[in-house]
């Protein structure tokens, strides 16, 4: 289906019971999923707990997979002047999308002293499309879907017709090869489990489609296979992303070769304060735990830091 952007809004009222069990708010049911956020402690810690989007199918039949961004705010009882702000953006909500992979993104709360503790919230939602299944398992051979990429022991099949659409060398290579015979290739310097993740945001909705969980892997192996329609794609979600930090998006652009990002993000700080690129640094580095000793210099250069401003 096309590309359908709104908003959904919606209130969350729960409370949490200290017995190491997870607590559900109330849900609403978008795109044939209920939506709703999960409660629960953190072990070891009496007064912490943990908050998670979650969804999960009302209807296997007619559900398709969902990609997303969403805001997610909470406001507890005990401390109405303070609010917890999450943001999440290109999440893939299918079949895939497990409790462990949401809680990869989560609000931690803490010093609200012993439960039970009733919080306030709501998630704002934007629904950046909906899409429907072409291909639910590469693992299975088909007609169409022949033409078998293994790393040795294990392979996933893919319908080299359409691989040959995403103006990639390498898959113009193999379908020539293909039209002399030749079925599968050996890829041995990819594991199996990246192999299959790259195949499936390529084929599992008829185009590529890229989320926030994977697209460092998928932006690695399409350079490497030199898929040129993966690549415009990560570039595009780099530069549209709110949640990728300056610096990291520089180090992306530069070791990628992604000139139209690079460029934007030279345009943007020149149109920032002189302080906002170092801001930008300091927090990242802050966030990261990394040191300035362990910044390549074209990326410090980017940011308007030149190495003899430095001082170790």
């Amino acid at each position: 289906m096309g590309s359908r952007d709104y908003v959904v809004e919606f209130e969350l009222d729960y409370v949490l019971n200290y017995d190491g069990s997870a607590v559900e708010s109330n849900a609403i049911v978008v795109c044939d999923r209920q939506w709703f956020v999960v409660c629960h402690p953190v072990v070891g810690l009496s007064d912490c707990c943990q908050l998670a989007v979650q969804t999960r199918l009302v209807s296997v039949h007619t559900a398709l997979d969902v990609l997303a961004d969403y805001e997610l705010t909470i406001i507890s009882e005990r401390y109405p002047n303070d609010n917890y702000r999450l943001v999440a953006e290109y999440e893939l909500m299918n079949d895939q999308y497990t409790p462990e992979k949401s809680s990869c993104r989560k609000l931690v709360i803490s010093g609200h002293g012993q439960p039970p503790v009733r919080f306030h919230g709501t998630v704002q939602f934007r629904l950046r499309e909906l899409l429907r299944v072409f291909r639910p398992d590469l693992t299975v051979e088909t007609e169409t879907h022949n033409f078998a990429f293994t790393n040795g022991s294990e392979q996933v099949y893919a319908n080299i017709f359409f691989l040959n659409t995403l103006d990639s060398v390498y898959f113009s290579e193999l379908f020539e090869r293909y039209k002399r015979g030749v079925r599968r290739d050996v890829l041995l310097n990819i594991n199996y489990d990246h192999l299959l993740i790259f195949m499936t945001a390529l084929c599992r909705y008829g185009k590529p489609v890229l989320d926030s969980y994977n697209f460092d892997l998928l932006l690695q192996l399409a350079s490497e296979l030199k898929v040129n329609k993966m690549i415009q794609l990560a570039e595009m979600y780099l530069m549209k992303s709110q949640t990728v930090p300056l610096v990291r998006k520089i180090e992306f652009a530069l070791q990628y070769n992604l000139m139209a990002l690079l460029k934007r993000l030279h345009h943007q700080l020149s149109l920032q304060p002189p302080m906002t690129a170092l801001y930008a640094l300091h927090t990242y580095l802050h966030d990261s735990g990394e040191s300035l000793d362990h910044m390549h210099p074209t990326v410090l250069s980017v940011l308007g830091v030149e190495e003899d401003y430095i001082v170790y």
